[in-house]
């Protein structure tokens, strides 16, 4: 590819009846302008190239890290969700355990406080034999006092004088 510094110092041959020189330079200096501008406008559009293919490269390892997070947050929300699955069942299993233990140990407070009953409803029957035993001495000894006395009484009084009329 000839560079447009060359083009322009391209030296022809004169040879009668040839072309122009001035023509000629005139057409020469447009192709090597033109060359110019293409030729950088070949570099931009390398340079831009070059940064979009690097935009690109950096988007690729961006989209890598981006699946290979997500792989990780996918494992760690599975790992997360089966561990909270396994916590579930221990409270699960623990909760159902103390329920178990409350309920004995309420059937045994139950069966505590139902034979405390059954002594305390024994002993307030034995009291009440007792206490009607006692009762019913007392009032065989107040009933004895009681008929000796109106005997005496009886015995004391005398007879009245039965008057005919």
């Amino acid at each position: 590819m000839q560079l447009p510094v060359e083009i322009r110092a391209k030296e022809f041959k004169r040879v009668f009846r040839g072309y122009e020189p001035e023509a000629v330079d005139n057409i020469l200096e447009m192709v090597a302008q033109d060359l110019e501008k293409l030729l950088a406008e070949n570099q931009r559009l390398k340079e831009l190239l070059e940064a979009k293919e690097q935009q690109l490269a950096n988007f690729k390892l961006l989209e890598d890290r981006i699946n290979q997070a997500l792989i990780v947050a996918e494992k760690t929300a599975g790992e997360i969700i089966e561990n909270a699955k396994k916590e579930a069942e221990i409270i699960l299993k623990t909760a159902q355990n103390q329920k178990g233990e409350m309920i004995s140990q309420a059937k045994l407070e139950v069966q505590k406080i139902m034979e405390e009953y059954e002594r305390l409803n024994q002993e307030y029957e034995k009291f009440k034999r007792e206490f009607k035993a006692l009762l019913l001495s007392y009032l065989d000894e107040v009933g004895e006092k009681d008929l000796n006395t109106k005997d005496r009484q009886i015995s004391q009084i005398k007879p009245r004088s039965v008057e005919t009329p």
